[in-house]
């Protein structure tokens, strides 16, 4: 019986598409702070959703989803950098996030538009 290969290694320049969960934000973060922020990440696909959404209770949600177009590498060593830091007085968690609602389940899944 064959040894199984261990996986090769990614090319760190390979051009990558990430959803990232970024949560520990205070509710004075803006959307202008996190494109700033981000900028060093890569491109922002899309839009930063979560921002200023209010949960059940009324509390500001201290989270956003973000899907961002970049490079292995260099997603790798921001999120290593950035997560766990502290910025504007909390501390960040970067992970990467589940795929939106209607990749993961695809647009057959969604109800019907009302006519």
């Amino acid at each position: 019986m064959a040894e199984p290969t261990p996986p090769k290694p990614q090319d760190p320049k390979a051009p990558i598409v990430k959803r990232l969960h970024i949560g520990g934000l205070t509710p004075s973060t803006t959307l202008a702070d996190l494109n700033k922020r981000l900028a060093t990440f890569g491109t922002i696909e899309g839009d930063i959703s979560g921002l200023g959404k209010v949960d059940a209770v009324g509390r500001t949600k201290n989270f956003v989803h973000v899907t961002l177009k970049t490079n292995v590498g260099q997603l790798a060593k921001r999120m290593n950098l950035l997560s766990g830091s502290t910025w504007k007085g909390a501390n960040l968690k970067l992970s990467e996030a589940k795929p939106d609602y209607t990749e993961r389940y695809g647009p057959s899944s969604l109800p019907p538009d009302p006519a």
